[in-house]
């Protein structure tokens, strides 16, 4: 699987010139009309198999849809004046935002599904239990908290956390809730601060968070609640759900609801933002297909090229995971974190490139963040969210590099800087080695780096990396991969032991080349029955060949 993620909101808006803390009116908004069949097709054609429309479900905005029914929400517990897409105001409906016409918007949904299945794509959308906004608006004909003991203490089948006395929040003296309830960062008290989700509220699924006790004798309101909404988007033809922050709600639920789920509609992906290693086989024995790889891989990439671990930080965390592989979602970027050439991490694109490489030969489920292909660098003061790196999720904001990716509408390059064309063809190469690999059944790793313990020749021990993917079967050649971590050029020797059961190659076949420098000059045997590999990588270099 390659799943491309859109911040839907951004995606497809082409205002030249967006203003800080700027309106929908002023800023302009990216809608579903703009994942046209072009753009669904140049997602495909760079190998894309889904795609996971964030921020599609309502949630709190200070934009006013009185109209529909929808006031705005109050702009002191609003994160921007677009709003946090992780602060549901119901379950039940899209987020107006996102329709040209947003009195029709579920015919625009229907019409963008239709185009994204038609384009041979499956589309995922958020599932977010753990909490809602403050100003959660009744779907469904119901109010999920309407029936709530609200008193202070733990009540099994109340839908929130009251606690003791009034909110307080110094930055919102004009919101009052008494009483105050929970925030979904589980920050029980009713003073949270600014670095809290102050504008979410935190769900209760019957467990007790004092005495970590729970109270199933039943599935709780709250659970049979959650199932249907999980109904709710799967009746309206979704393929899948991204399962936001999932070690914050209990297993027992998801095991519960997942099972219902894929009983009803048995194509359901299941993808789960975890963070927890230790949680991993809980869940995906509770039914999730993927997790996240965010705490191994990721982390020990972008630790190495910030120069904070070796490479064997990385050895250790696919080791750490062995067994998990085809079951964890690998990625280098996505709207949590900062984009990887961002001055808040590397600053540069070229080594941004080197991680996304090691990630899509090694990961057999693949994780894109839309910009990233063309370098995106994040470096935008869009309002709330100021230069901190990352991609606004809460303004009304339109991305230059994005901008000039869609050249309105048309999605054909020819509007792309020179850096940003040359970084989305190492994308495609990259995107079309991954579906090779995966074709192939090229799946099972053998890490070079025991076998070479004092380094690649004269690169020094944590300069690169070198792997070995092996086939399924004999009647595929295994692959070689290798990743230069400096900016400069460096020759690496890289000996591929007996124990590797690979046959002495007669000639070697390039299936990707990122580099300014010759990929190889020779291979030769070694006095132990093994042989090596010769290979000159310029900065940032990724090469990877077949051994026939």
């Amino acid at each position: 699987m390659r799943l491309y993620q859109i911040f839907t909101r951004l995606y497809g808006n082409t205002v030249e010139r967006p203003v800080p803390n700027g309106s929908r009116a002023q800023n302009g908004c990216g809608t579903l009309d703009d994942l046209t069949e072009t753009a669904l097709a140049r997602i495909a054609g760079l190998g894309f198999t889904h795609i996971w429309l964030t921020g599609l479900i309502d949630h709190a905005t200070t934009t006013d849809y009185a109209d529909l029914g929808l006031p705005p929400a109050t702009a002191s517990i609003t994160k921007g004046r677009a709003g946090s897409p992780y602060a549901i105001r119901n379950y039940f409906d899209l987020a107006p935002d996102l329709a040209r016409y947003p009195a029709r918007r579920w015919q625009a949904f229907e019409a963008c599904l239709a185009r994204i299945h038609a384009a041979g794509l499956k589309l995922l959308v958020d599932f977010v239990p753990n909490h809602t906004a403050r100003e959660y608006r009744p779907g469904q004909g119901t109010n999920p908290a309407a029936q709530d003991t609200r008193r202070p203490g733990f009540y099994p089948d109340n839908f929130y956390f009251y606690l003791d006395g009034g909110l307080k929040l110094p930055f919102a003296p004009d919101y009052k809730e008494l009483p105050a309830r929970a925030t979904g960062n589980d920050a029980f008290t009713p003073t949270p601060t600014e670095q809290d989700w102050y504008e979410t509220v935190k769900v209760n699924y019957g467990q007790d968070p004092r005495s970590g006790r729970a109270h199933l004798e039943g599935p709780p309101r709250t659970w049979r609640f959650m199932a249907e909404v999980l109904q709710f988007w799967a009746g309206k033809g979704v393929d899948g759900f991204r399962c936001d922050m999932v070690d914050m709600v209990p297993v027992p639920f998801w095991q519960w609801a997942l099972a219902q789920a894929k009983a009803a509609h048995p194509h359901l992906l299941f993808v789960g933002e975890s963070y927890q290693p230790h949680n991993y086989e809980p869940l995906f024995a509770a039914g999730f297909d993927l997790l996240y790889d965010k705490v191994g891989l990721y982390d020990a990439l972008l630790h190495r090229l910030q120069g904070k671990a070796d490479t064997g930080a990385i050895g250790k965390a696919l080791w750490d995971t062995r067994g998990q592989d085809r079951r964890l979602l690998r990625f280098t970027e996505n709207h949590d974190e900062p984009r990887l050439p961002s001055t808040a991490l590397l600053g540069k694109t070229l080594p941004a490139t080197t991680a996304f490489f090691v990630t899509a030969v090694v990961g057999r489920q693949l994780m894109v963040y839309a910009g990233q292909e063309v370098g995106e660098p994040g470096q935008d003061q869009e309002g709330f969210s100021g230069p901190d790196g990352k991609t606004s999720i809460f303004d009304y904001w339109s991305v230059a590099s994005l901008r000039r990716h869609c050249n309105q509408g048309r999605w054909d390059d020819a509007a792309l800087l020179p850096a940003e064309r040359q970084t989305l063809e190492a994308y495609r190469q990259i995107l079309a080695l991954h579906a090779r690999l995966e074709a192939e059944r090229l799946e099972r790793l053998y890490n070079l780096q025991t076998a070479n313990p004092q380094g690649y020749g004269a690169a020094a021990l944590n300069d690169g990396l070198a792997l070995l993917m092996l086939p399924a079967h004999s009647a595929t050649a295994p692959l070689l991969a290798v990743a230069n971590f400096t900016p400069r050029l460096e020759r690496f020797t890289i000996r591929i032991p007996p124990e590797a059961g690979v046959a002495f190659p007669t000639a070697l076949e390039d299936w990707l080349h990122l580099s300014d420098a010759e990929a190889f000059s020779d291979v030769h045997l070694l006095p132990d029955g093994g042989f090596a590999v010769s290979a000159t990588l310029g900065a940032y270099g990724c090469w990877a060949c077949r051994l026939p």
